[in-house]
C-alpha cells in the first residue's frame, strides 16, 4: 500500500457541533425480501420492538402497515413495508435483563438482538487487541467522530467490558489528533481504563479502513478487533443497557446546505421527511449515498430510507464538469493506495479486484473521468 494523503477541506461544509435526536417521524419503512412472504396486511398494528418476520430489522416505532413502497437501499432498489406512527410506543415485549459474565452470554445477547454483523466480527477468532475507533473513512462525514464526542464514557465502558469478556490484553482509543476537544474528553477519564491507550491518528484519507488502520498502528488485523464508535454504542445499548438497537446515526452533509449535521433517527425513517425538518437547501446539488468520494449518486431523494448500512448523505454542489479526453499523466495510478495500474483499467475498460472503491482516481484525475466507475468490482462475478 502506498503512503496515504490528507484531502483537501472543503470550506464551504459548515458542522453543526450536536447530534440531533428525531424520535418522531410520520413512517418508518422495513425492507423485505421479495423472495419470502410477508403476512402482514394493511390496517394491521404492529407494536414496538417486533421482529419484522423474514428480516433483521425490530420496528423503532408502533402503528399501522399502510402499505408497500420501492426504495433505494445500498447499492439496489428493494420493497419497504411502510408502517405509519400513531406516537403512542405501544411495545410488544420487554427484554429479560440477564448479566453478560462470558464471551457466551454475549455472543447470544447480540444474537437475540439481530446485531449479525457484530456477532460475526466477534465469534471468528481470539483476540489480542481492541481498537476504538473514532475516524469517519468518508471525507464528509462526522458519525463516528460526534459518537465519540457525547458518548465517551458508554463507548469506554463498553471497550473495557468486551476486553474482560473476551480476554483482549491491550486496548486502543483511536481518534485524529485534530479532533482536541475529543482529545481532552478522553484523556479526563483515561485513568480509569488502565488497560486502554490513546491514539492519535493524522489526517490522512483512508485511516478510517481496518486494514489500513492496522498497517499504521503495526498490529495484526487478524488479531485486532476493530469496532467504530457507532458499534461500540450498539454494544452499550444491546448489552449494558439490555435494549433492541431500534435507531442509528447518519451525516447529512455537503457544500449545497447551509449546515451540516449528525442525526440520531429511528431506523427506517425517510430521508425526504429528515431533509423537510432539518435541512435548509442552499444551491443545486448532487446526491450522493454514502460519502461523495466512495458512495453512489442517487437521483431521488424520495426513494432512500435510513437503514444501519447508510452512514452518509452528501449534497454535493451541481457544477458543469466537462469529462474530457484522457493525457496520460498516470496521476490515477500513482495515487491508488492498492497500486493498481489505473490508467491500463481505463484504457482496457478492465475491472480489478483489488480496487478498495476509494474514489482517489477520480479526486485526482484533471480530466474528470469517472475512474472508479470503471475500475470497482461491485460484486464477486464481476472481473
Amino acid at each position: 500500500m502506498r503512503p496515504l494523503i490528507k484531502l483537501e477541506e472543503n470550506k464551504q461544509v459548515f458542522f453543526v457541533n450536536e447530534i440531533y435526536n428525531d424520535t418522531d417521524p410520520t413512517h418508518v419503512y422495513i425492507p423485505i425480501d421479495i423472495n419470502k412472504q410477508v403476512s402482514y396486511k394493511t390496517r394491521d398494528y404492529i407494536y414496538k420492538n417486533t421482529l419484522i418476520e423474514n428480516t433483521l430489522v425490530h420496528t423503532p416505532i408502533s402503528g399501522y402497515v399502510t402499505g408497500v413502497k420501492k426504495v433505494k437501499l445500498r447499492e439496489k432498489f428493494g420493497l419497504a413495508l411502510e408502517i405509519t406512527n400513531d406516537f403512542k410506543e405501544n411495545p410488544c415485549k420487554r427484554i429479560l435483563s440477564k448479566r453478560i459474565k462470558t464471551k457466551e452470554d454475549l455472543l447470544a445477547s447480540l444474537k437475540d438482538k439481530q446485531l449479525l454483523e457484530l456477532y460475526d466480527k466477534i465469534n471468528q477468532t481470539t483476540f489480542q487487541n481492541l481498537v476504538l475507533l473514532s475516524l469517519d473513512e468518508e471525507v464528509y462525514s462526522m458519525k463516528e467522530f460526534m459518537i465519540t464526542s457525547k458518548f465517551n464514557n458508554e463507548l469506554l465502558e463498553s471497550a473495557s467490558l468486551l476486553m474482560d469478556l473476551l480476554a483482549i490484553k491491550k486496548g486502543y482509543v483511536a481518534i485524529k489528533n485534530t479532533s482536541s476537544s475529543v482529545i481532552k474528553r478522553v484523556r479526563s477519564i483515561m485513568g480509569t481504563y488502565l488497560n486502554m491507550k490513546l491514539v492519535l491518528l493524522p489526517d490522512k484519507y483512508l485511516l478510517g479502513r481496518i486494514d489500513f488502520l492496522c498497517s499504521y498502528l503495526n498490529i495484526k488485523g487478524e488479531e485486532t478487533l476493530v469496532l467504530k464508535a457507532s458499534e461500540m454504542y450498539d454494544i452499550y445499548e444491546a448489552i449494558i443497557k439490555n435494549h433492541f438497537i431500534l435507531d442509528t446515526f447518519v451525516t447529512i452533509s455537503g457544500d449545497a446546505i447551509k449546515k451540516s449535521l449528525v442525526l440520531k433517527v429511528k431506523i427506517g425513517t425517510s430521508l425526504k421527511e429528515l431533509v423537510d425538518k432539518y435541512i435548509e437547501i442552499i444551491k443545486d446539488y448532487e446526491l450522493y449515498l454514502n460519502g461523495y468520494l466512495e458512495g453512489e449518486k442517487i437521483h431521488n431523494i424520495e426513494d432512500v430510507i435510513i437503514t444501519k448500512d447508510i452512514h452518509t448523505i452528501v449534497f454535493k454542489e451541481k457544477q458543469k464538469v466537462v469529462e474530457e479526453k484522457c493525457i496520460k499523466c498516470g496521476a490515477c495510478s500513482r495515487i491508488c493506495p492498492m497500486r493498481i495500474n489505473v490508467y491500463n483499467c481505463y484504457v482496457n475498460n478492465l475491472r480489478h479486484q483489488k480496487c478498495i472503491g476509494c474514489g482517489l482516481c477520480n479526486y485526482i484525475c484533471p480530466s474528470h473521468i469517472h475512474l472508479k466507475e470503471i475500475v470497482e468490482v461491485k460484486n464477486k462475478n464481476e472481473s
